[in-house]
Parts: C-alpha cells; structure tokens; sequence
C-alpha cells in the first residue's frame, strides 16, 4: 500500500515540516542529520519491532590467546548495535544480568596473575554482562567455552537525500514528533536562532522539545494534521471548507 493511501508522510514531507519549523535554510546534509537525530529520538521511546535484531549467538572462548589477552569479551564493533535486551548463557541455560556497578562494578571480579603485575578476570560461571564501547564483558570469565545469545536493537540508519520517497519505520502517528525532535536539536546547535520570542517564555529549544514529548505520550493523527494545513491554506484564499473527516 503507498503512503499516500496509509497516511504515512515521507522523508521529503517531513524535511518541508522541518524547514518550516526551524526556519533552516542550511545544506541539505546537516538537515537530513537533524532528522536522523529526530528519528533516534522516537525509536529510543517507542516500540518498533521493524529495528529489531531477533538473537546474535556467539561463543566466549575459556582460553587466553595471549598472556595479555583474555577472550572475556565479545567484539560488537561490526554490529552497528543500539541497546541490548537481553544475554543468555545457553551453555548454563541461565540469563546473565548487567552488573549495577558497570565498568567499576567489574572491580570485584579482578585479582592478580601469578606475578601479581596486573589484574585478570577471575574464572567461575559467568552471571553478568557490562557493554563497554564496542566490547560486551562477561563476569566472572568463563572457566569453559559458554555461549551465549544477544538481543540487541540496531542503531537507525542515518537519513539521506536518497531517502527522500521512503517514511519512517516507526508508526505513523509520530511523525510529527521526529520532525520537533529534530527541531530541538536544530536549536541546540543553532544558538543565535534558539531566542525567545518574548521576555518570560521559553526559547525554541524548549518549546519543540515539550511539543515532540507530547507528541510522543499523546500522538495526532497525521491526516487531520495534514487536513488543518490544507484548510488554513484554503481559508487565507477566501474559501469556506470543513474537514472530509468531519473532526480536528
């Protein structure tokens, strides 16, 4: 079914929202950035299964290759990965959970080598997991070869110009909260145009950022939204038009 039948807007429908909410008239590559930010932004609070990554099964190897390298980690830097839900260990057939300390928590799972130069991982049955840049910890390391099993969510794809005809992996009823989004943003890098327009109320940037929240808790439909434009439009030319759905 095409958009224009589903009511979903397209990249090139909400670039023109963009433009007329900002008032950008700056290259079309920083713009589409906004609306990539915009994107982010709503995939980070809405639901939307079409971004998500079934299950990575990997293997966390129990031997060192070297002295100082200890296969503790699994290497995420090829998985262009967002969050994760979930890690399980199938090897123990049990789910590991993210260590409350993060990366200083990992402390009290290290202890000297032999030598007692440096600090390694202490072996036993891993139970939890800390993401760290690219690299996914298991704690304890694992005394044998485990594997294990993520559920991870993929960062969206930066929007181009050669995304123009394509909409929005999220429902339709939020693109107007991508678009002020990425209008909050806009303003945040854009200082000189994040002024108020009046002594005592809020700048821009805060008045796109509460619109996109509402937008997100409390979503408009897009065909009505769509058909206000249209009236207004007709208004201002001296027509006398209702709305084909009978409501705002």
């Amino acid at each position: 079914m095409s958009d224009a039948l589903t009511g979903a807007m397209t990249w090139a429908m909400l670039l023109r929202s963009f433009r007329d909410v900002t008032g950008s008239t700056g290259a079309a590559e920083e713009q589409f950035a906004h609306l990539t930010q915009g994107y982010r932004d709503v995939l980070n609070r809405v639901e939307c299964p079409e971004v998500y990554v079934g299950e990575l099964k990997v293997s966390i190897a129990a031997d060192p290759v070297t002295v100082t390298d200890f296969l503790d980690y699994y290497d995420l830097s090829s998985q262009n990965l967002h969050a994760i839900y979930s890690v399980l260990s199938l090897t123990d057939e049990r789910p590991l959970y993210e260590e409350p300390g993060g990366m200083r928590g990992r402390d009290r799972f290290l202890e000297q080598d032999g030598a007692g130069i440096r600090m390694v991982a202490t072996e036993g049955v891993p139970r939890y997991y800390v993401r760290y840049e690219d690299k996914l910890y298991i704690r304890p390391r694992p005394s044998v070869a485990t594997e294990i099993v993520i559920r991870y969510r993929l960062q969206a794809p930066a929007i181009t110009s050669a995304d123009v005809n394509a909409s929005p992996a999220t429902p339709d009823q939020f693109d107007f909260a991508i678009v002020q989004f990425a209008a909050h943003n806009y303003f945040l890098l854009h200082p000189e145009a994040d002024i108020p327009p009046r002594d005592g109320m809020p700048p821009p940037s805060d008045r796109a950022y509460g619109s996109a929240m509402k937008l997100i808790t409390e979503p408009l439909s897009v065909v009505a939204e769509e058909e206000k434009g249209m009236i207004h439009t007709a208004r201002l030319a001296g027509y006398r038009v209702t709305p084909r759905s009978g409501r705002w």
